[in-house]
């Protein structure tokens, strides 16, 4: 698993990168599982003060692996296979991204599709190519809001644009997405690479002259604010409502149309 998701740290920054091209940094249940252990360690380590989460390819991530979709263990009943999936995957990702001390970073090179996209609300800031896109595809898929988005995308994005993008699984853009306030800078670059080092440069200049523990405390006072009560409570709604779409058997359905290409995906 370690060489589809790497982490390195370099000096005050902790730096993520998803490495499944194959998939379009598309990622199993097992690859998400790791995703949370990498940010609970990062968040021990006394000398990191931003977490970087980046990409190589062509897209940031398109979400789930629907080519490999996490087997039934011998003897388990189909509704705890479910709450099982739900709790290790999307519930952990969840909790591991809304509880990071660290400043969080989505330096996105490319669009965010489905539970990739969803989790972008949790983030501190997020960094994208002119070319990025938001797409969350879950009433196309018989799925519903996940990643907390049903409470950050309103919150952060207002809720003219939340509908359109969370009901109706709009695509929205790098530019309208930046003047609704969703993402913090559109990076003009050459390519992935440029746009990367843009971007960490950037996030060094950001940390000239500052005292890191006063920006961490200051995050914390402001989650703190937020009531992060909130987001668990979203969290596991949203892990429950998942399990009773998963229990009408749709989204299996949907998924194993893309999975073969019986169905085109609009990504």
């Amino acid at each position: 698993m370690s060489e589809h998701i790497e982490r390195v740290y370099d000096g005050p920054l902790a730096i993520i990168t998803i490495k499944k091209q194959e998939t379009r940094n598309g990622l199993t249940l097992d690859l998400w599982r790791r995703l949370s252990q990498l940010l609970r360690e990062i968040a021990l380590e006394p000398n990191i003060t931003i977490t970087v989460i980046q990409a190589q390819g062509s897209f940031w991530s398109a979400g789930a692996d629907v080519k490999n979709r996490d087997v039934d263990r011998e003897g388990e009943a189909p509704r705890a296979a479910l709450l099982r999936r739900a709790a290790q995957g999307n519930g952990d990702l969840v909790r591991s991204i809304a509880e990071h001390p660290k400043v969080l970073v989505a330096a996105c090179q490319g669009p965010a599709i489905g539970i990739a996209a969803a989790i972008l609300g949790l983030f501190d800031l997020i960094y994208t190519v002119e070319s990025f896109y938001l797409l969350c595809p879950f009433a196309s898929l018989s799925l519903v809001a996940e990643g907390a988005s049903s409470l950050t995308f309103p919150r952060r994005m207002g809720h003219a644009l939340a509908n359109e993008v969370l009901l109706f699984g709009r695509r929205i853009g790098a530019d309208r997405l930046q003047q609704a306030g969703f993402i913090n800078c559109v990076v003009a670059s050459k390519d992935a690479s440029d746009f990367q080092r843009q971007v960490h440069t950037e996030l060094r200049d950001l940390l000239q002259d500052k005292d890191a523990s006063s920006i961490l405390m200051i995050k914390q006072q402001m989650k703190t604010a937020l009531n992060p009560l909130e987001v668990e409570a979203v969290n596991h709604r949203e892990m429950f409502n998942l399990v009773e779409r998963f229990e009408t058997g749709k989204p299996q359905v949907a998924f194993a149309a893309i999975a073969s290409k019986s169905r085109r995906h609009k990504l």
